[in-house]
């Protein structure tokens, strides 16, 4: 069997490679043995920044030599196993991570002859993404924390530096390979972390263009899906609107109530706003309430609550209590932060350029 070179190390007492080349076994199987890796690192407490003994799990690339996957190599030992399943995770873990003995009869190719392994090195330190390699024995700056590093934290700064820009030359094909590969890899551990399932509450907001028109194509979206959309309209109702011709002209399955007089700046009549508000809260309710629905689109209530039309404990508490998988798309101006502090989902449309600075007017299918 060929020799083969270690991946280049990073500064940790134990580094062991799990190969997510997808040649050998298929990803989410691995991302489930390295979870549990992960998992047991913390339990013996193996993650702690200054903890010489400190371990790491990391997802590779095709790891050069293979005799049916998923493969795991633990260095500095230079120790192939095969056909890995969570079992015989765990036995390695225990026996040869934690007690140092290598699991022999699992062992399928070492990269140093047997008693002629590298010696255990206690004093390297440090963490850095997979991505960024460096030297064994790189200093530790000296303001590192002590506390526990947070589990996969560098996933989002792995996709970030992992991707092309526009200003980069092309990379050579290898080099594509390898950043795609660890690409996917990133991207596979941060969707394996979202593992539940849970109706949003999501707010449109900000003062550009787009939150009510989000929103309607989310309701396009869901009725794809099969899923029942109600949508209560706050503030609009003085124009005639695309969406509502469209619903009606098609006959979608979308309940559509514009309750709303037109701006608050042509009503200029504070008392009928806050009555006009009233009845649409009720309408509102009424299909949070009814099971039967599984988006509700509530058009302009950042508005309505701006102004103090309706009070805004008694929404924040309806919102509070409704079904566990209902979802809630809220849109409009200025949402209150006690608002944003209840979405799961908050998004700030922000005016680059607006048809309104140079004189244009709103324009039919466009704004309304």
């Amino acid at each position: 069997m060929s020799e083969t070179a270690p991946p280049s190390m990073r500064p940790y007492g134990r580094q062991a490679f799990l190969c997510f080349h997808g040649n050998c076994s298929a990803p989410e199987e691995v991302l489930t043995l390295h979870q549990r890796f992960m998992a047991l690192a913390r339990e013996y407490d193996l993650t702690k920044l200054r903890n010489p003994q400190r371990v790491k799990c990391t997802l590779a690339d095709c790891l050069g030599v293979c005799a049916g996957g998923p493969i795991l190599v633990v260095y500095p030992e230079g120790i192939w196993y095969h056909h890995v399943d969570l079992d015989s995770l765990e036995r390695i873990f225990h026996q040869h991570i934690v007690g140092g003995q290598p699991v022999e009869e699992l062992v399928f190719h070492r990269l140093y002859p047997k008693s002629e392994e590298p010696a255990y090195a206690p004093d390297v330190r440090g963490d850095m993404p997979f991505h960024e390699l460096s030297e064994p024995g790189a200093p530790e700056p000296e303001d590192a924390p002590e506390e526990e590093e947070p589990y996969d934290s560098s996933i989002d700064m792995e996709l970030a530096s992992l991707a092309d820009t526009p200003d980069q030359a092309p990379p050579d094909p290898e080099r594509h390979v390898i950043r795609s590969t660890r690409r996917q890899a990133a991207y596979l551990r941060k969707k394996a972390r979202a593992n539940r399932e849970k109706g949003l509450i999501i707010v449109n907001t900000g003062t550009g263009k787009g939150k009510t028109t989000a929103a309607l194509g989310l309701a396009f979206r869901a009725l794809g899906q099969e899923l029942r959309v109600g949508i209560v309209q706050f503030i609009k109702g003085a124009i005639p609107t695309g969406e509502a011709a469209l619903v009606k002209q098609l006959n979608l399955p979308i309940d559509m109530f514009t309750l709303g007089d037109g701006f608050t700046w042509n009503t200029q009549n504070r008392e009928q706003d806050v009555e006009t508000a009233r009845q649409a809260w009720e309408q509102a309710v009424a299909l949070l309430h009814d099971p039967a629905y599984d988006l509700i689109i509530l058009d302009e209530l950042n508005i309505v609550l701006r102004y103090d039309y309706l009070p805004l404990e008694t929404v924040l508490e309806t919102l509070r209590q409704k079904r566990e998988m209902l979802h809630v798309v809220i849109t409009g101006r200025h949402a209150h932060k006690a608002l944003v502090e209840l979405a799961d989902l908050v998004t700030e449309m922000k005016p680059v350029k607006h048809p309104y600075k140079a004189g244009i007017r709103a324009q039919k299918g466009v704004e309304f």
